[in-house]
């Protein structure tokens, strides 16, 4: 199986890591591993256990794309990466992994990607990512963040791709993205967001994709919509999701007024009347602009034709 960017309409793969299973019963400890070729530029490193030292990848010569999974490494010094060339590093779903820091990327410079999955109990400082000037893609998966923070991204100016899927923040503060000018896509999807920040968004001039599906927007006791003057005016945008939050109308005016050039929207299903969903699809038809549907279950409505966005009756009226 190869290693694919978990964002979707990424235009940043770089290539395809070949994971190459390495033996499930060495123990790593103050001594490098054996790869099968020295010159192998993918290595995929699972079901191991042990401490990663300056020594572990020594071996390799030409090592820039590395996987390290289903592991328990106790600890990890901050020269491990010295003799290596990463520009793609996954670490996902280890039983053990010690605290990221800015020093974990102390040598990794030249790193492009980096993914970091369930790995349930490894925190992540803030500051962490202030060596890494030159990242492309960063994901953050299943690590019950909190916050967004500016300190938290720090260093990340040349970001292009940020996923912050399947966590649990609840806020993002004003500036977190304000130094980020290069972001072309941000998922947010699976997390518990109610409402954002005007600013929030204010020097993104590059961005096309925002997607914060699964939130909490609109579950407000007294409001249940989005107040899109707080986006800024997001005039490069192209692709918005929505789907499954707790909103029961949109401003289709302000909506396109903030995001001149969309041209895609995910809106279903939501909290909306049937009567309400026939509205919204058809002023954003009218608008040319494209509905894109969340999963199966998609609309309030008895029969809602998804080709025409249209609503056939029958004897009880809308459902």
């Amino acid at each position: 199986m190869a290693f694919i960017n978990v964002c979707e309409r990424s235009p940043l793969v770089l290539f395809l890591l070949i994971p190459i299973l390495a033996e499930s019963t060495i123990t790593i400890k103050n001594k490098p591993l054996q790869p099968y070729d020295v010159r192998m530029s993918q290595f995929n490193m699972a079901h191991m256990k042990g401490e990663l030292d300056n020594s572990t990848f020594s071996l390799f010569k030409n090592l820039n794309g590395l996987k390290i999974e289903k592991c328990a490494i106790s600890h990890l010094t901050p020269n491990t990466f010295e003799n290596t060339h990463l520009e793609i590093l996954d670490i996902n779903d280890n039983i053990e992994f010690p605290t990221i820091t800015s020093d974990t990327f102390k040598y990794l410079q030249k790193l492009k990607v980096f993914r970091f999955t369930s790995n349930s109990y490894t925190t992540i400082e803030e500051g962490s990512f202030t060596k890494l000037e030159n990242l492309d893609v960063l994901v953050i998966s299943h690590q019950f963040l909190k916050n967004i923070t500016k300190s938290f991204l720090e260093g990340l100016n040349n970001l292009r791709e940020l996923s912050l899927t399947f966590n649990e923040v609840e806020y993002i503060n004003q500036d977190a993205f304000e130094h980020m000018k290069e972001l072309t896509a941000i998922f947010l999807g699976n997390n518990l967001i109610k409402t954002i920040i005007p600013g929030t968004f204010k020097n993104q001039l590059k961005l096309e994709d925002l997607q914060l599906q699964d939130n909490q927007l609109g579950n407000d006791e007294n409001f249940h919509n989005i107040n899109w003057k707080n986006f800024d005016r997001i005039i490069s945008l192209r692709f918005l999701n929505i789907a499954k939050n707790y909103l029961n109308y949109i401003n289709i005016k302000d909506l396109v007024t903030t995001f001149p050039l969309l041209i895609s929207v995910n809106f279903l299903p939501n909290n909306m009347t049937c009567s309400n969903e026939l509205y919204i699809t058809n002023k954003l038809r009218h608008y040319r602009i494209q509905i894109e549907y969340y999963g199966n279950d998609l609309s309030n409505c008895k029969k809602f034709d998804l080709s025409l966005g249209t609503v056939v009756f029958d004897t009880n009226g809308f459902k």
